[in-house]
């Protein structure tokens, strides 16, 4: 289960230790996901469940392979990270790396633990909560805030020098493909910093879920310079 405990993914903990040093505010991602979900008008219709909803599947998904490339010189001499879910025929995840996500892991070395939780209507509200040991409180965690059947914010939480939150705003085009996360990150004893995901995507299977996508990550403006991009491409098994 190494993999589900470091995977608040190398986006995020580089974006965080590199934005660290220069971290102004805004809105919380649950103050503004339902109003933005329906002037999206984007629902759950065309998701057989909430979990294939979660990662915008489409379609009767058995497995999703999904390979992420870090590019550019912080991606030199770093291998893609690889990971693979498993859902049975109702939609419902199964595993990720042959693991169930939902059970919380010990690593056997360090002693540390990381696990997902649910919400009281079963949809994914929380990946990769990370402590140091279960008889602490989680220090890290991903919590998401959904809306009309979709994921439509997000909050980022973990430790840097200091405890890091990240409140991420989604927005999605007319296919209902993510096509932005925008939001503010704060840190200890530092002023906030904002945060724009960008998203683009080059083909699409029988189904119409995307194959590639290139995620661009940056602190200079909604249109500045990358600091950090990504590649992802998408295997998809059908029953």
């Amino acid at each position: 289960m190494k993999t589900l405990q470091y995977s608040m993914t190398l986006a995020a903990a580089l974006l965080a230790a590199a934005m660290f040093i220069s971290c102004k505010g805004g809105k919380t991602a649950e103050e503004t996901a339902d109003a933005a979900a329906d002037t999206l008008g984007v629902s759950k219709a065309g998701y057989l469940s909430s979990d294939l909803a979660f990662f915008g599947l489409k379609g009767q998904v058995k497995t999703l392979t999904e390979s992420q490339k870090l590019l550019g010189e912080y991606g030199e001499g770093v291998d893609p990270e690889i990971t693979v879910y498993q859902f049975d025929e109702n939609g419902t995840l199964l595993t990720v790396n042959d693991s169930d996500p939902f059970t919380k892991a010990i690593d056997e070395d360090s002693g540390t633990a990381s696990w997902w939780e649910r919400d009281s209507n079963g949809n994914i509200s929380a990946t990769d909560i990370f402590t140091m040991s279960l008889d602490q409180e989680p220090i890290g965690g991903n919590h998401y805030t959904w809306a009309n059947g979709i994921v439509m914010g997000e909050t980022q939480t973990s430790f840097f020098e200091g405890q890091i939150v990240t409140e991420l705003t989604y927005s999605y085009d007319n296919q209902g493909n993510l096509l932005s996360k925008n939001g503010t990150m704060s840190c200890t004893g530092m002023d906030d910093q904002q945060i724009y995901h960008r998203y683009e995507y080059k083909g699409t299977d029988k189904n119409g879920n995307w194959l590639t996508c290139l995620e661009t990550s940056n602190d200079t403006g909604e249109t500045g310079e990358a600091t950090f991009q990504y590649s992802t491409t998408r295997e998809i098994i059908y029953y």
